[in-house]
């Protein structure tokens, strides 16, 4: 074992049942630190041009970061990646809690999972040693039973598990992985994949672990710790999140005119009010949670409403922002219990709240403009029990439902409606309209994996001198305030400081919640937290090498499976009107997308330089 790395990577082939461990170098760690950087190395080198993304080739990585299990706020992510069933492209997604940080405690820095077992199974890791177990006796239950039960199964109550529910076993195609029955590694289909492998959970014992990793420098981590602490309610977005959770910026959104309504016809919500993070506080609010070691604690809980039969009162993990404007606002919905029972229906099945809602807000859209019919579901924009149905047939994978379960580019595709699918590469747009933060829509058109609001931060962080992410974030070079609306050469370059800034956060397993610009953790205390873990003394230029690593290798993993860069496209709705912004100039995007790629070294078709995959080299360029 190193510093902050075990130096060990478990393989398990699920069709033969053969369980290896690779042990790599020190080098290696140091190249690739962990997260996405490391996944993209091994999906790239070992998975087969063309694999389908149900199939056994296929193969599931899941790694932490190289500072996970350390006594570090924020430190706590893991990463998931493999083919997405929903794109075909590239897939990954991300969560917090504490599993990251029992996997390293537990001997082993990440898991690359391929094969596809005769029978459900489940993998059970502790101590240093893992094996693969029968899972008949889960396959069925949802994510919440399947983790007591594995608890109880295994004799450890403090045992991490991540699990799929029925949503990844019928295949669902953005089913998702379920933690803590709350964080959800969510987007692009990954729950499927595990599904298709009749892999229903990970389970990581910690009796007997030692609740830490050993470090370089207790000290410079326990400085680390003790500042973010003692400063982080100083940062206004940080203690916004600690103080009314992710759904506190809803009515900053609503008001800016970028809140999505009725499948992103408009960016601002009559009802917005009723969905408020305070008003779910004061509606059903029972409490705070957070990840390992992390003071900011902004996820919450809530009380079941009497519409859930058997649960009534009973407290379960609350519905963060994404989830309440995908089922609120873009439903049209303004009540608050449609939408806990919503986030509960999705997290027990284990799918992503974000394209469930946004599929059913185009079939509700199909409906309301008649050419819905062909679909046979009976759904409307604000009318929270036929949504809730819609749903439950979504999970289920009965009638209408069938074809909801496959996304809403193939929704579309079947009823002749694609310039209605918000989505990019066939996963849906997040919550986030872009039309009034531009910067967000060309993270939307350039991400390999499809939209995602979480590449960069956003550009109303920036906008106006004073504004919070610009303290802290010289050293990134952007020292100026931004117009959110604009999608000039300037924007880029902001944007590709910024990506390449939360693509190294992303490989080293931080939540962007925690440092700058979107927390308080200043640039030079990550990279204190790193040495302090590691010994390594790694420059900040090192450190952004190591997250355009797998960014380019994701990007040349798509390259791979003929996608172009006809592919970073936005929907036609986004370059239309909406309230008080106007639609997205197309010729700015696509001057944009071609800079963009400029700046990234990649060539005009979009496609990097090989990366070799021991090396790491080419390295990034310093801007």
């Amino acid at each position: 074992m190193g510093l902050g790395w075990c130096g060990r990577i478990l393989h398990v082939d699920l069709t033969g049942g053969r369980i290896d461990v690779e042990e790599p170098p020190e080098e290696f760690y140091r190249t690739w630190l962990g997260g996405k950087a490391l996944a993209a190395r091994y999906l790239y080198r070992d998975m087969p041009a063309g694999a389908d993304p149900l199939g056994p080739a296929n193969r599931v990585v899941i790694a932490a970061g190289v500072c996970a299990g350390a006594p570090l706020p924020g430190f706590s992510r893991f990463l998931v990646a493999a083919r997405s069933p929903l794109t075909g492209a590239w897939g990954q997604s991300e969560a917090g809690g504490f599993f990251a940080p029992a996997l390293k405690w537990a001997g082993f820095d990440a898991v690359i999972i391929d094969g596809c077992a005769g029978r459900p199974v489940y993998l059970a890791i502790e101590d240093g040693t893992a094996r693969i177990e029968d899972a008949a006796f889960l396959w069925g239950l949802g994510t919440g039973e399947t983790e007591d039960r594995l608890r109880e199964r295994v004799g450890d109550p403090g045992a991490r598990v991540l699990c799929i529910g029925p949503g990844g076993e019928r295949l669902i195609s953005f089913a998702g992985i379920m933690h803590e029955k709350r964080d959800a590694a969510g987007r692009c289909g990954l729950g499927a994949v595990m599904g298709a492998k009749r892999l229903k959970a990970v389970v990581v014992g910690t009796r007997g672990s030692r609740r830490t990793v050993p470090v370089a420098d207790p000290g410079a981590v326990r400085e680390v710790s003790r500042w973010l602490a003692a400063h982080f309610k100083e940062n206004m977005p940080a203690f916004s999140l600690h103080d009314r959770g992710t759904a506190g910026g809803l009515a900053g959104l609503n008001a800016a005119g970028v809140l999505p309504t009725r499948n992103f016809a408009s960016g601002s919500f009559e009802h917005w009010s009723e969905i408020t993070g305070e008003s779910f506080e004061e509606h059903a609010g029972a409490g705070r949670w957070g990840c390992y070691a992390c003071p900011v604690r902004c996820k919450r809980t809530v009380r079941t409403p009497a519409g859930m039969a058997g649960r009534a009162g009973d407290t379960v993990p609350g519905p963060e922002y994404e989830t309440i404007a995908a089922f609120g606002s873009n439903l049209g919905v303004a009540d608050r219990d449609t939408i806990v029972y919503a986030n509960w229906l999705c997290n027990e099945a284990g799918i992503d709240t974000i394209s469930a809602g946004a599929t059913i807000a185009l079939a509700c859209e199909a409906a309301s403009s008649g050419r819905g019919r062909d679909l046979g579901l009976d759904v409307a924009f604000g009318d929270g029990e036929k949504i809730i149905h819609a749903l439950k047939l979504l999970i289920a994978r009965e009638g209408p439902g069938d074809l909801l379960a496959r996304g809403s580019a193939l929704l579309a595709r079947r009823l002749g409606l694609e310039e209605l699918a918000m989505q990019v590469k066939g996963l849906e747009l997040p919550m986030h309209d872009p039309r009034g933060k531009a910067g967000v829509g060309l993270g939307y058109a350039v991400a390999s994996h499809g939209a995602d609001h979480m590449v960069a931060a956003h550009d109303t962080l920036f906008a106006g001198p004073g504004a919070p992410g610009l303290a802290g974030t010289e050293v990134l070079g952007i020292t100026e305030p931004v117009d959110p609306a604009a999608l000039d050469g300037d924007k880029v370059r902001h944007f590709v400081r910024l990506e390449r800034w939360w693509e190294a956060l992303e490989t080293l397993g931080v939540c962007l919640f925690v440092p700058v610009p979107r927390g308080a953790l200043p640039v030079e205390m990550v990279l204190k937290a790193l040495a302090g873990v590691t010994g390594w003394d790694m420059s900040l230029d090192e450190v952004l090498a190591a997250g355009g690593r797998g960014t380019d290798l994701a990007r040349l993993f798509n390259v791979r499976e003929g996608l172009t860069a006809e592919a970073d496209r936005l929907p036609a709705r986004l370059f239309q009107t909406s309230g008080t912004h106007p639609g997205l100039d197309p010729g700015a995007l696509t001057r944009a997308v071609a800079a963009y790629y400029a700046l990234r070294g990649w060539d005009a078709g979009g496609v990097p330089p090989e990366v070799d995959l021991e090396s790491g080299v080419p390295a990034r360029k310093t801007m």
